[in-house]
């Protein structure tokens, strides 16, 4: 496997990604849709997209497979959407850690977390909302390409 900078991690030897190459969590909010939806429309590995790390998206796409994933979801219309949203907290000192309130639109939702404990009220979280009243936290609004990343510490990013 490769890292960005092209040395090999013994698993293979594959080229580094060169510039235009997009990450395929970018590329899935860029279109709006949910990276299942790439993961499923995956071209040749080397030639349109190659993994670059242990993560599960830590996938970068080649400008001309971003191009054509483009024109073919340009016609389609069913496609699953995201529902990232930011949401701000509103209480996060439950004895149950792993949920926090939040405010969207007005509403109390409830939003699932692996710690609770480092929220602060009036944090601003990206929120993903799944049907009913399921949402699950998806990191900083500010950096949603850190993906679920925790703050630092309680009230700071």
């Amino acid at each position: 496997m490769t890292s960005l900078t092209g040395e090999s991690h013994g698993c293979g030897s594959y080229p580094a990604p060169a510039d235009g190459w997009l990450w395929e969590i970018t590329l899935a909010a860029g279109l709006g849709v949910a990276p299942e939806v790439l993961i499923e429309r995956r071209g040749i590995h080397g030639r349109d997209w190659l993994k670059t790390g242990r993560g599960t998206h830590d996938v970068h796409w080649s400008p001309e497979a971003s191009e054509a994933l483009l024109q073919a979801l340009a016609g389609v219309s069913t496609l699953p959407v995201k529902r990232v949203h930011a949401v701000t907290v509103a209480r996060a000192d439950f004895v149950n850690r792993k949920i926090m309130h939040g405010v969207f639109e007005g509403q109390t939702v409830v939003v699932r977390v692996s710690n609770a404990s480092l929220f602060v009220p009036g944090m601003m979280v990206l929120a993903e909302h799944f049907e009913g009243a399921t949402w699950d936290y998806r990191g900083n609004p500010d950096c949603p390409e850190k993906g679920c990343k925790l703050p630092r510490r309680k009230g700071v990013w």
